[in-house]
């Protein structure tokens, strides 16, 4: 009984660690596209300066915090994946 509890219990670690490498992936995927809208709306907040647009210069200053925000809780997030990921990797070996 003990020999198959011990298989079952690594196919539920191994579960847990491709369950996990993917949510880093994802995580990753959707910080990287986020870094990029900063980029964006950095740029846009600027021509608006640069053009005297204070209409545009708010919107881009509010999506500019709004993903600076978003990535600053992504970045929390991929963190405390990447923290389950090595636990479980120590607990399958």
């Amino acid at each position: 009984m003990g020999l198959f509890k011990s298989s079952n219990t690594e196919k539920v670690v191994q579960r847990d660690i491709s369950a996990a490498t993917a949510n880093r992936e994802r995580l990753s995927t959707q910080l990287a596209d986020t870094e990029q809208a900063i980029a964006r709306h950095a740029a846009a907040a600027k021509q608006g300066a640069l053009a005297g647009d204070e209409a545009e210069l708010d919107r881009a200053e509010i999506s500019l915090r709004a993903a600076q925000d978003r990535s600053k809780t992504l970045n929390a997030a991929l963190a405390d994946v990447e923290q389950d990921l090595a636990a479980l990797v120590l607990e399958r070996e």
